[in-house]
């Protein structure tokens, strides 16, 4: 064989191993908290549908029958065990997981504070308040700040944070003090973030998924509730659109801003 060829095998050899490495170097990891059903069980479906790598966090993961089931069948889905009021197993987690690049965080994780009747003025649940707090804002916060090193390192650079229109100021009726309180705060938590860690290359953004008939909604349910898939792949192409330009923004499902 001529020098010649040799080198030209040679090329053909290291090309072939190497390029293994490129698609493990470029390959796509979400973070899902809230993973067990409805929106947070859809954005794990959807994303891995798409091939991306998807870490899918539940409370209680060895109830969340229909998202094991789903990982059984899919390589890409990795089922984790995540309370986010529990600040220390979120810093675990991270731990766990240091050095992994992640694309896209989504805090999904979230609660209404039922019953809407502890969220009246006269006979308002202060420690149910307190719970929906946690969940809602402080969770999400902490989580966007124990795996800020694992979004930076990524190629997307992104956290999206699930929110909703009720806590929009300029949307205003007389209940749900402690959703609509959570949501707002969660809206200016991540605002806030969002020029915080600019610096990093890091895009923040807000969705809307609008009202849809998840487990937590379909008490309220007057037959116009949206259906989980579509809601989940309005936000994933609104995800699409958040870069460092517009971060901070806060997205309807159809695409537009919403006032804050």
């Amino acid at each position: 064989m001529g020098r010649q060829a040799l080198a030209s095998k040679l090329i053909i050899v290291l090309s072939f191993m190497f390029s293994g490495v490129g698609s493990a170097l470029a390959e796509t990891t979400v973070l899902v908290t809230g993973s067990n059903r409805g929106l947070g069980y859809e954005f794990t479906r959807q994303y891995a549908k798409r091939g991306y790598k998807v870490i899918a966090t539940a409370r209680k993961p060895e109830k969340a029958d229909e998202l094991q089931a789903l990982a059984a069948g899919n390589p890409n889905i990795i089922v984790e065990k995540l309370d986010v009021t529990d600040l220390d197993a979120i810093d675990a987690l991270a731990k766990k997981y240091e050095g992994q690049p992640i694309d896209i965080l989504i805090n999904n994780a979230g609660v209404t504070g039922e019953p809407f009747k502890t969220q009246m003025l006269g006979k308002i649940d202060y420690d149910a308040f307190d719970f929906v707090m946690h969940v809602n804002v402080m969770g999400p916060l902490k989580i966007a700040e124990s795996f800020l090193d694992n979004v930076a390192a990524s190629e997307q650079k992104k956290i999206i944070s699930v929110s909703s229109s009720m806590g929009s100021i300029a949307q205003t009726f007389g209940t749900g003090y402690f959703y609509r309180s959570s949501k707002a705060a969660l809206n200016m938590s991540m605002a806030t973030l969002a020029q915080e860690v600019k610096s990093k290359g890091v895009a923040v953004g807000l969705v809307n998924p609008g009202p849809t008939a998840t487990d937590m909604m379909k008490r309220f349910d007057s037959g116009g509730l949206r259906d989980p898939v579509v809601a989940t792949a309005d936000m994933i192409r609104n995800i699409d659109t958040v870069t460092i330009e517009n971060t901070g923004i806060f997205l309807q499902y159809d695409g537009t801003v919403l006032p804050w």
